[in-house]
């Protein structure tokens, strides 16, 4: 198939086309419908590597080695793909055999069993300094806490006083 030919009609790739343009009628944001064309072609190449072109062809166990894949792939640096990353790749290929499923492409789902990798649990981008709890903590006391046991814990102090450093939780010290 050359890039300019229209794919095989049953193909996952002419499956794919028509999920996409089943996302674009649902208002789907051009953003998603590109980032599940991306994932779902990164699948149907690797799949096609080991001859597998249809539908109908996957199977939970094909599913499971590519995710496989994903974990033991490396970034050109060198590095593995993030848990989240290798979600974000995942995703859209149980979306799109529910969708297949629901049109009766195929008669059942071989991702709805497909376990996700945990994801990772990050601590948040931006946390405040010693030097900015000590000024919390030094603001006075509000009188609307919740209740005299609430608010003789320090940390109900961090709680009633998020909103002075805009919102951001304080570092656990």
């Amino acid at each position: 198939m050359s890039a300019a030919a229209a794919p095989e009609p049953g193909s996952l790739t002419a499956e794919m086309v028509r999920f996409c343009q089943y996302l674009a009628s649902r208002n789907y944001s051009p953003f998603t419908i590109e980032q599940r064309t991306r994932a779902i072609s990164a699948f149907i190449a690797w799949a096609a590597v080991r001859g597998v072109e249809r539908p109908q062809d996957v199977t939970l166990p094909i599913l499971e080695r590519y995710q496989q894949h994903l974990f033991h792939h490396r970034k050109a640096d060198g590095e593995p793909l993030t848990f989240r990353t290798q979600i974000v790749r995942l995703v859209p290929l149980r979306a799109f055999f529910k969708w297949l499923v629901r049109e009766r492409v195929i008669l059942f789902n071989p991702a709805a069993d497909l376990e996700l990798p945990r994801g990772e649990k990050r601590l948040p981008a931006t946390i405040l300094s010693t030097d900015e709890v000590e000024a919390v903590m030094a603001l006075p006391v509000s009188r609307h806490t919740a209740g005299p046991a609430r608010s003789r814990h320090p940390r109900s102090a961090l709680c009633d006083r998020r909103a002075a450093f805009g919102g951001h939780a304080a570092a656990r010290v």
